[in-house]
């Protein structure tokens, strides 16, 4: 991978500390971009497709508070959070086994689409738990967050399952925008641009260019069509 543009070297040209905070093994297209960073660390690097029960987003929380503590002026944090992928079942604690039934089985055909659909559901409702914690710890600070799914996931349409292979129902992953009132203040018009914005479609290396608008780092690299503050 070409690091010269990635926007972790600009934004650490700028002063930043960058962290990476892993709860995923990492892999051969963005393991670069990993190894730029000041600080990467593994929450739980002993799971993996073969050791996977208990495997929550939750354990980076504590990783989150010692790199937030830090006494960089300005920071970039990576969370590459495990999310809702299979086995949907490990990653969410017990509590949050709130639709039922769910799948007792990792092997898809011993399963049913209410079943799987369940626990798909339920690993969602922790995704929620888990960002809303993180916002907790922002929400006092000059912040923003954007949250942004690699891929969606199948749930039986066409006959599809998971996400490996490629529909139309993938092509849509969850994305979100958050920004803590100091940051609204310091950045109105960014923001207003980005409500405008707020009902057209993206790809996902939107992320790329909007997250550099954002910490306005001073870059000729920035594709106006792809920044979602941009004021073209």
């Amino acid at each position: 991978a070409n690091t010269e543009h990635s926007f972790i070297t600009l934004f650490k040209s700028c002063g930043f500390h960058t962290s990476w905070l892993a709860n995923q093994d990492a892999a051969v297209t963005y393991y670069p971009f990993m190894m730029e960073c000041d600080t990467l660390i593994y929450a739980r690097p002993e799971k993996s497709v073969y050791t996977y029960s208990d495997w929550h987003d939750s354990d980076l929380f504590p990783l989150f508070d010692k790199i937030e503590n830090l006494q960089a002026e300005n920071k970039l944090i990576i969370l590459h959070t495990i999310g809702s992928h299979w086995y949907y079942n490990s990653h969410y604690p017990d509590e949050f086994k709130v639709y039922s039934p769910v799948t007792k089985s990792k092997i898809i055909s011993q399963n049913t689409s209410e079943e799987i659909i369940n626990s798909y559901d339920n690993s969602v409702l922790y995704t929620d738990y888990f960002i809303n914690n993180i916002i907790d710890r922002l929400k006092d600070k000059n912040a923003i967050l954007i949250y942004l799914s690699d891929h969606g996931e199948s749930l039986g349409e066409d006959g599809n399952w998971l996400h490996a292979s490629d529909n139309k129902y993938l092509r849509n992953p969850a994305s979100i925008v958050w920004y803590s009132d100091i940051y609204y203040t310091k950045n109105k018009q960014k923001i207003d641009k980005l409500y405008e914005r707020r009902e057209k479609r993206y790809r996902t290396d939107f992320l790329y260019h909007t997250i550099l608008s954002a910490a306005v780092i001073p870059t000729k690299v920035i594709d106006e069509s792809l920044n979602l503050f941009s004021e073209k």
